[in-house]
């Protein structure tokens, strides 16, 4: 996944796909699977019926299509509008997103090809 956030550059070595309860979470990832997760990272997230290819708006009420900037394990930048594009499901989930967060950080030119688990 890559990203620019708030003019900066943004990059994680790993992209996952993964259901978590009724949504789908697209995650980036900077660590292998079982190490320590580090910050900060970008998770996008879908309602499990909208992953299909198409674009889905984003909002900051957690209910449908939503995205964060994680920057600790307390501390997140809820996206409050935007919007992820997704251009195939099989064998990877594969799109690209931009949003603005509720604190007005821009997150643009975000590009992601997630293995699905």
């Amino acid at each position: 996944m890559s990203a620019t956030v708030a003019g900066a550059p943004y990059t994680s070595a790993l992209c996952i796909a993964y259901t978590s309860g009724n949504n789908v979470e697209i995650e980036a990832e900077t660590t292998t699977a079982g190490a320590t997760l580090t910050y900060p990272y970008i998770s996008l997230w879908l309602n499990r019926t909208s992953l299909t290819t198409g674009t889905f708006s984003l909002d900051s009420t957690q209910l449908n299509n939503y995205a964060e900037y994680i920057t600790s394990v307390s501390t997140f930048k809820l996206a409050k509008s935007g919007s992820i594009t997704i251009t195939s499901i099989s064998p990877d989930v594969v799109g690209t997103f931009s949003f603005t967060c509720t604190d007005s950080t821009v997150v643009t030119n975000g590009k992601f090809v997630a293995e699905s688990l």
